[in-house]
This record gives structure tokens, C-alpha cells and sequence, in this order.
């Protein structure tokens, strides 16, 4: 029957599983230097079973995020590709809040900030 085979031509994969750390994002001001990128829960497609091994999936965020930063907030996305379908694309959220940070934060983002000026500036000349 039809739907016979079209359960035979999809499959569902979980392609990530929720609480997975994808990436870390930089943050400035804050208690801690970074925050890791998860997806809030599993991501689970039907995907073509010719084509559940060819998933590319990139990790697209700004950085670096001022704190502070709450868990759960939405910091960046994770894109899904197949050959021939739309892209589908997921929240990804922090992993763990991260309190803004005091006067060492400060002084270590205004030294980070400085040292990069003068890196820039010495390649100039």
C-alpha cells in the first residue's frame, strides 16, 4: 500500500539529543567566561532513510553575549541540511545562567579589550 511504503522511504532520527552542549559562547562582563549552547529538548526529523547519513547541521550564534545571561536563553540556532529539503532550524539556548561579573570581570574585559587595540595597531604599521 502507499503509506506502506511511505514508512519504509522515512525515518525518524534524533539527531541531537536535548542538553547536548553544541558550542560555547564567549560572554563579557560575567561571572564566567562562557556559556555552553544546548538545545532545550531532543531534535528528532523524519528524514529520506537513502539519506539519514548525509545531516549537516551548523552552530550559527553572536559572540561574545554581555552578561548576564539567564539558563534557557535563546543565544543561537543550530541548522539542519539534507540534500534536496528545506533547512530546519533550532533554538539553541544557555546551557546555564551566568551572573554579571564584578570589578575582576571588568578589569578583564577592558585588559582583553586593550590588548586587542594594541595588537590591531601593531599590524598596521
Amino acid at each position: 500500500s502507499v503509506i506502506n511504503w511511505a514508512f519504509r522511504q522515512f525515518v525518524e532520527k534524533t539527531v541531537i539529543q536535548g542538553g547536548t552542549r553544541l558550542a560555547e559562547v564567549d560572554i563579557w562582563l560575567g561571572d564566567k567566561r562562557g556559556v555552553g549552547l544546548v538545545p532545550a529538548e531532543d531534535v528528532t526529523l523524519l528524514v529520506p532513510a537513502l539519506l539519514q547519513d548525509k545531516v549537516n547541521a551548523t552552530v550559527v550564534y553572536d559572540s561574545p553575549v554581555t552578561a548576564p545571561v539567564s539558563a534557557g536563553q535563546e543565544l543561537g540556532k543550530l541548522v539542519i541540511e539534507l540534500p534536496d529539503m528545506d533547512s530546519v532550524e533550532v533554538p539553541l539556548v544557555a546551557e546555564t545562567g551566568v551572573a554579571r561579573g564584578g570589578f575582576g570581570a571588568r578589569l578583564r574585559t577592558a585588559a582583553t579589550v586593550l590588548m586587542g587595540m594594541m595588537g590591531a595597531g601593531a599590524q598596521d604599521i
